[in-house]
């Protein structure tokens, strides 16, 4: 039942809107079927707004390069998937990379870089070896040393979680996590990338994901 319902969803949007979006989200590509897609992500994840993204890994790459800048300094897990890396060198900041999951060798990374702002960059189920991150361990160290956690939920969005909101709800750390980042190319069956958080800061990554400025946006069928 709920198969036939988005077919027949898709085929509308077909009719309506036609089949691409002739244009960055910046510009034309932008419809009234996008923002109701953002607005409904946005209140599924408990986030004042969500933007949305033609590609998981573009987003995910966007989303970090558009957050950092070159007096930063990313710290990610070892096992990072290449998306957050790409993000993390195109930003052209400082890449810090600690052992897989432990919170010990975070917090050593961390102490080389007092005085910078920094950005902890881990994920809730890895993509490899499909292990949860150690959420709640993770996030207390970034916290100890007034570090900003991003959490990659691709893997882990609608998998888990009480509401399937992802390994940040099941390891209950969502408000210690200003940005939810994932794909609807996993559980969601479909195809790109989303991000939610606070209307000021998707503000500024509408102007600085350079995916997002300068890429075509979904098609309305996929939206």
């Amino acid at each position: 039942e709920r198969v036939r319902e988005v077919i027949a969803a898709a085929r509308e949007a077909l009719t309506t809107h036609g089949l691409g979006a002739c244009g960055s989200p910046m510009l034309s590509g932008m419809t009234d079927l996008h923002r109701e897609l953002e607005r409904k992500i946005a209140a599924f994840l408990g986030r004042e707004d969500a933007m949305l993204f033609n590609s998981g890994f573009g987003g995910a790459l966007g989303t970090i390069s558009g957050l950092l800048r070159k007096t930063d300094v990313a710290v990610l897990d070892n096992r990072s998937h290449l998306s957050l890396r790409d993000g993390a060198t195109l930003s052209r900041c400082r890449a810090e990379k600690f052992e897989h999951n432990d919170p010990a060798s975070l917090d050593a990374s961390l102490g080389r870089h007092k005085g910078k702002r920094r950005l902890v960059v881990i994920e809730g189920i890895y993509s490899m070896d499909g292990d949860f991150g150690r959420l709640e361990e993770l996030v207390t160290v970034a916290e100890s040393h007034g570090a900003a956690v991003f959490i990659d939920e691709a893997h882990s969005i609608l998998a888990c979680g009480e509401h399937g909101r992802g390994a940040a709800e099941k390891f209950g750390v969502e408000d210690r996590v200003p940005l939810t980042y994932g794909t609807f190319s996993k559980a969601f069956g479909a195809l790109g990338g989303f991000v939610a958080g606070s209307r000021e800061t998707l503000q500024y990554l509408r102007f600085y994901a350079h995916p997002y400025v300068y890429s075509c946006a979904l098609p309305p069928v996929i939206v």
